[in-house]
């Protein structure tokens, strides 16, 4: 394939759009793509309920061999923005839900096509494009911190999640213990939030609440777990937070994940796939997770990539058969470390919709 031009026209610098940003660049890198950037300033807010109020920030709309337009949407929500719907060739949705969109004509349903699993994940070395977007869209002391952090002159004080820091190939010699450190929403923390958005963010908290607590009385040392040391969940979970404050840090975390082969993930936030999933994905690991509403990219299958749960005592079963079945835990954290070659690895998965858009 020739080399494939491609403007971005960016307007947000949100982490949703990271791993997006990070494809790009390593394609320009390697020479897959001749990359452009024009930086946009947009205040459109979405309309409509105070969930999509932030959507527009994480779309991002690219412009492949002058003519062909695409849109890149990695909010966690299901709904689709009609206005870039309409305005793009092909609308890659992280969070793609076909069976929620039926109400959807056949031709607007068309365009739509999954994105793939999303998590936060910059590129190695000095990013340009970064930068510019760090001067432009950014204000005040976030300018400065992010303008840094493209200019990789902030590694050395705090973990940032970088290409080369967030994969792992699998490690067969870990022992077989188990992970799951999760985050407690604050149902409150946004004016405006719907009643049942507000249920929907304690129910996911009880859930969670719920696994920890079922983990640590069956397992004992064998897990490692709890929430992150945030306001709410000292308030309200302030017996099942993680034992290590430092820990529940993002460097804390990734530190720990290393070296435990077997993890839980549960669905975020607006029945999304978390982020958790796809860093498990990302290192290599065996998983137990809640059914997943959303499509992704590839084969990616329950009892193949993941073991599925409905509830703690299921969640519970599933970890202990990948616990004593060393050959089926082996096997899956195999197989998701060639999904993530294949599909996740942020340079892999943009060109994948590159040649997805130019087939099409």
């Amino acid at each position: 394939m020739s080399t494939i031009t491609c403007e971005l026209e960016s307007h947000s610098n949100l982490t949703h759009l990271q791993q997006i940003y990070t494809g790009f660049l390593m394609l320009h890198r390697a020479g897959s793509v001749r990359l452009r950037q024009r930086i946009v300033r947009e205040d459109r807010a979405t309309p409509g309920p105070q969930h999509l109020r932030d959507a527009s920030a994480c779309q991002l709309r690219v412009v492949v061999n002058g003519s062909i337009v695409l849109n890149y949407d990695t909010h966690d929500s299901w709904e689709i923005d009609d206005d870039r719907l309409a305005g793009a060739d092909v609308y890659f949705k992280r969070s793609f839900a076909p069976q929620l969109l039926t109400s959807m004509g056949a031709a607007q349903r068309a365009k739509i096509r999954p994105l793939g699993l999303n998590y936060g994940v910059f590129p190695d070395g000095v990013d340009p494009f970064g930068l510019a977007r760090s001067l432009r869209l950014e204000r005040g002391r976030k300018r400065i911190e992010e303008a840094a952090r493209s200019l990789a002159l902030t590694d050395w004080l705090a973990f940032t999640a970088r290409v080369s820091h967030m994969s792992a190939p699998p490690d067969p010699s870990t022992p077989a213990k188990v992970l799951f450190m999760t985050r407690a929403f604050d149902p409150h923390d946004r004016a405006g939030r719907s009643a049942e958005k507000v249920d929907e963010r304690n129910a996911i908290n009880e859930d969670r609440a719920r696994l920890i607590r079922e983990l640590r009385s069956e397992l004992g040392g064998r897990f490692c777990g709890g929430f992150a040391h945030t306001p709410h969940a000292i308030q309200r979970y302030p017996d099942l937070l993680v034992a290590d404050k430092s820990r529940g840090t993002k460097g804390g975390y990734i530190r720990q994940l290393r070296s435990f082969p077997i993890c839980v993930a549960t669905a975020g936030i607006h029945g999304s796939t978390g982020w958790k999933f796809a860093e498990y994905v990302a290192f290599s690991k065996a998983i137990v997770a809640e059914p997943m509403r959303d499509q992704a990219t590839g084969d990616l299958a329950t009892g193949r990539h993941y073991l599925e749960f409905n509830g703690a005592d299921v969640c519970v079963n599933g970890v202990v058969r990948l616990m004593e079945d060393v050959a089926l835990r082996r096997n899956m954290m195999t197989r998701n470390a060639a999904y993530y070659q294949r599909y996740l690895r942020p340079d892999r998965l943009v060109m994948n919709t590159l040649e997805a858009a130019l087939a099409a």
